[in-house]
């Protein structure tokens, strides 16, 4: 053995509980029954280690993880805004670089809605001429299933365009809210800076 080293017996630990006639126990075991109660753990002198709460009822228990989610849910949130906040003051300067940038997305979204707009408008002039070319066909007696087939083309052509334009559309609302939202932010940042720099 080792010079200066000891040997120290383990602690020796008891219960202390309440049974079921309200009298106060204390022993070295603790019955299953009384476990789930809550008992508090004492060293062979009395003194107290820990405390063991009584086991939750699942009405407890379910209100407990409602209570964390919500706290959980909370953190995040607060997270999400902190982080978002450190984005803007980094990334901007003024009110002023935030409006700039706004206008100059919403445009490139407007020049793609204006491309799309044309597309549209020059599909549907060229169905209307497949309907007529179509329409001469059959009344001719004519085979017209390549023209028609033509316009079924241009059908599917001009819903797949119509669907890309509404997506756009929605595009420009949310970027332009994104914006108003991100301006907003940053002047209540900047009013509290300076609030906090006047203090």
């Amino acid at each position: 053995m080792l010079a200066g080293a000891q040997s120290t017996a383990p602690d020796i630990e008891y219960f202390r509980y309440t049974d079921e006639n309200g009298n106060l126990v204390i022993d070295r075991t603790i019955p299953s029954q009384y476990a789930g109660k809550g008992y508090d753990v004492l060293d062979d002198n009395g003194r107290l280690l820990r405390q063991v709460p009584r086991a939750l009822t699942p009405e407890e228990f379910a209100q407990k993880q409602a209570r964390e989610a919500e706290q959980k849910r909370l953190q995040e949130k607060e997270d999400a805004q902190r982080d978002y906040d450190v984005m803007l003051l980094r990334k901007y300067s003024f009110v002023s670089d935030i409006e700039s940038e706004q206008k100059r997305k919403v445009n490139e979204l407007k020049v793609r809605l204006a491309i799309l707009k044309g597309n549209l408008k020059t599909l549907r002039s060229e169905i209307e001429l497949e309907y007529e070319k179509a329409a001469r066909i059959e009344q001719r007696g004519g085979n017209a299933a390549p023209v028609e087939e033509r316009i079924q083309l241009l059908e599917n052509k001009i819903i797949t365009t119509e669907a890309t334009l509404l997506k756009h559309q929605e595009s420009v609302q949310a970027l332009s809210l994104e914006y108003e939202q991100a301006i907003a932010r940053f002047k209540q940042i900047s009013d509290l800076r300076q609030r906090r720099q006047q203090n």
